[in-house]
């Protein structure tokens, strides 16, 4: 009875109406979703954190002992993994004011962390505090709008560090570029400026200099080891 009713509406108001309402019902319900998760969770982490296990790539790929800067480290739950198991010195940058005070609290007692509230390359103007073995940029690319000019600005300050770089994958299921062809909003976040599909990462990366050693896809996700050319 329901699928008859739907049917009927569909034919009323039309499929192609209908499918661009039910596709942003799915990005509005996916939106609620992770809202309400990450108020289900005890530390108010979202659940992908625990589920995926994404900070294992990132603390397998850091030596144990090696410098490291968090770009865009948010609330520092990513680098206080990565902290713990290589017991790395490290500096954590966010341009947000509450996150970077919140990864502050993080580390309130741990004196091999900073963190700087801040935009990166006015934090790199100044000084950090440290000079980098490891970069890290954890789903930040996507939501700048001169990625390529500070790659190229990473590449040329630190040519000895390694990059690990995480970001949301284009093409990760039919759905995302199925929105795309009935032009509704196929973004996982609003302020996403792109999202990539590998091949646009792995060009990005040579054009500023980088060569990449790994690419590997995980959850939907692509995620990249590369180092100055």
């Amino acid at each position: 009875m329901k699928r008859k009713l739907f049917f009927l509406i569909t034919r009323i108001i039309g499929g192609r109406r209908m499918i661009r309402i039910l596709l942003k019902l799915d990005n509005l319900i996916n939106n609620l979703i992770s809202v309400l998760a990450m108020e289900l969770e005890p530390d108010g982490l979202h659940p992908k954190h625990r589920l995926t296990r994404y900070h294992d790539f990132f603390a397998q790929a850091v030596r144990r002992g090696d410098t490291c800067l968090d770009i865009g480290c948010a609330n520092g739950a990513l680098l206080y993994d990565v902290v713990r198991v290589t017991d790395a010195p490290a500096c954590g940058v966010d341009l947000d004011a509450a996150a970077a005070k919140a990864a502050q609290e993080r580390f309130r007692h741990d004196s091999r962390v900073t963190i700087v509230e801040g935009d990166i390359r006015e934090v790199m103007r100044k000084g950090l505090p440290l000079v980098p073995d490891v970069i890290i940029m954890s789903n930040v690319l996507e939501h700048l709008d001169d990625r390529a000019g500070l790659l190229r600005e990473l590449a040329t300050r630190f040519p000895a560090a390694r990059m690990l770089i995480r970001v949301p994958q284009k093409d990760r299921e039919w759905l995302v570029l199925y929105k795309d062809e009935h032009g509704v909003d196929s973004r996982l976040d609003a302020t996403h400026r792109c999202e990539y599909r590998r091949e646009e990462l792995l060009r990005e990366l040579a054009d500023a200099g980088f060569h990449v050693e790994e690419h590997p896809t995980r959850w939907g996700e692509l995620y990249v080891v590369a180092t100055v050319r």
